[in-house]
């Protein structure tokens, strides 16, 4: 065989040799990078972030957002109570006044009404003690406050009430009350000075001595607070 021929088969040879060589180094290649990457399940929790110190911060915000929600309810519902005793209140004073008035300027009242049997009662108690400031002994500022009907005013809730002043002075018995309702009654539209007169008259008769002996035990002060 000539030497050329040696010589091609030589180099065919060689480059046969040289892919698989290339070919099984590349193989090598792949594995140890395959191996250098490994998936573990335990090594991916390292870099998981711990939300425990922020779940508890939110919670505790939540607690106090929920705590101020619960106490503002409370004082607006306390706000709405104390609005509406207020207003109950003003109502009465209005519908005592207004009872009071009707009677004074009429002088009668349907006294199965607890309202207009009250103002008619008020009214003739009111002008009862205005006409005879000394037979009931008040202090000024008592019979100023009853004259000038303070405690039917804006804000009278703490003046004297004529009525309890009446009542707790002349420690009257529930049947003397109602046959001072009958006298009160017995001459329908009448001036209310005549009917005070006339209820004043009847009060001598079953207080013949007066008022002084309850003066004795305790002042008009303890009156008051009865």
């Amino acid at each position: 065989m000539e030497l050329g021929s040696w010589l091609l088969m030589g180099l065919f040879g060689g480059s046969f040799g040289f892919g698989i060589w290339s070919v099984i180094k590349r193989r090598d290649s792949s594995e140890g990078l395959s191996r250098k990457v490994p998936f573990n399940k335990e090594d991916s929790n390292i870099a998981a972030v711990d939300f425990t110190t922020a779940k508890s911060a939110i919670a505790i915000k939540l607690a106090e957002v929920e705590k101020h929600i619960l106490e503002n309810k409370e004082a607006i519902e306390a706000r709405e109570k104390a609005r509406k005793i207020k207003e109950a209140r003003e109502a009465e004073e209005r519908a005592k006044k207004v009872a009071e008035a009707d009677f004074t300027r009429m002088g009668a009242a349907d006294f199965s009404e607890s309202i207009q049997a009250e103002g008619a009662r008020r009214a003739v108690v009111r002008q009862l003690m205005k006409n005879n400031p000394d037979e009931f002994m008040l202090p000024p500022e008592t019979l100023e406050s009853i004259s000038l009907s303070k405690d039917l005013q804006r804000g009278g809730a703490n003046a004297p009430d004529p009525l309890i002043v009446f009542r707790n002075i002349g420690n009257f018995t529930r049947q003397e009350l109602d046959q001072i309702d009958e006298v009160i009654q017995q001459s329908p539209f009448d001036d209310i000075n005549i009917i005070s007169e006339r209820v004043f008259e009847f009060i001598k008769k079953i207080r013949p001595e007066g008022f002084k002996p309850m003066f004795a035990r305790g002042g008009l002060a303890r009156i008051l607070e009865m």
